[in-house]
């Protein structure tokens, strides 16, 4: 399900690293924008690399830096509710985004967006039936989704999170994920903004 042209590895750490399960790959000291699908590099299938724990311990361990065609950094190789991921921090142009479909959409499973104003969703482009994402506030700004909005498509829009009746919550579920960067479980709220 992932959407990739490009497949890009950097050494991080400054030493030569062979990963020997991927043919004549060698990754020298301080080496950027290495190609994984470069015919020089082998020619390699996504299936190659995409539960490769070679690149696994190397991408945990800080050695190397992995980033799709858009920019966006892989956190993991391992797929995520079934689907490698990316995390992205696209800036917002507009106070409500109206179709919103930064860079990298499509792959991330992370958004991290910042914003110096008050900003309004009213929809986010389509992607594949199953997709899931976290988009993550990382202002100290207000960030609100409009409902069922007509500004977007109709595929593009929101529905509610929460639709019970009486106040009725027992179907409720919270979302989590691990930030190994601050070593902390951080919840995605579930309940109406």
């Amino acid at each position: 399900m992932i959407n990739l042209t490009e497949f890009k590895i950097t050494n991080l750490s400054g030493s030569a690293i062979f990963i020997a399960s991927l043919d004549n790959f060698l990754l020298a000291n301080n080496a950027v924008d290495v190609d994984m699908f470069a015919v020089v590099n082998g020619n390699f299938n996504l299936e190659d690399v995409q539960e490769n724990t070679e690149l696994e311990t190397l991408l945990q361990a800080g050695d190397i830096g992995i980033k799709d065609q858009d920019d966006g950094e892989f956190f993991t190789l391992f797929p995520l509710y079934g689907h490698m991921y990316t995390v992205i921090c696209p800036v917002t142009s507009n106070t409500t985004e109206h179709n919103w479909n930064p860079a990298g959409w499509y792959n991330a499973k992370i958004i991290k967006v910042s914003t110096s104003a008050s900003q309004f969703f009213t929809g986010f482009q389509k992607t594949y039936h199953g997709d899931f994402k976290i988009i993550r506030n990382e202002s100290s700004s207000t960030m609100s989704f409009l409902f069922n909005n007509a500004n977007s498509l109709v595929e593009n829009r929101i529905y509610p999170i929460e639709r019970s009746t009486n106040n009725n919550k027992k179907y409720s579920a919270v979302v989590i994920h691990y930030d190994a960067i601050d070593q902390k479980w951080k919840p995605i709220d579930a309940e109406k903004p």
